[in-house]
């Protein structure tokens, strides 16, 4: 099983619902892993903070995986540097 997640810190509680909002588009726009099926979606948020992410079941090795997710993370969707 792998665990996918994103976090948001930030300070006021308005704020934090919209984010968590935003964080979950950014991680539905991921494609998921070829081979991996989803067991659980998981989003929350405190005061402080947001968080977004899932658990998969595949049998990939953790190195395919972790290839998969840098390369989505880089030229994907969401286009972390």
């Amino acid at each position: 099983m792998i665990g996918l997640s994103f976090n948001h810190m930030v300070v006021q509680e308005p704020a934090v619902t919209q984010i968590e909002k935003n964080l979950k588009q950014e991680y539905d726009s991921i494609p998921v892993l070829p081979d991996a099926s989803l067991i659980e979606s998981t989003a929350s948020h405190k005061s402080d903070h947001a968080s977004v992410g899932g658990y998969f079941s595949t049998k990939m090795e953790f190195e395919e995986v972790r290839e998969y997710y840098d390369k989505q993370l880089i030229t994907g969707p969401m286009q972390l540097k």
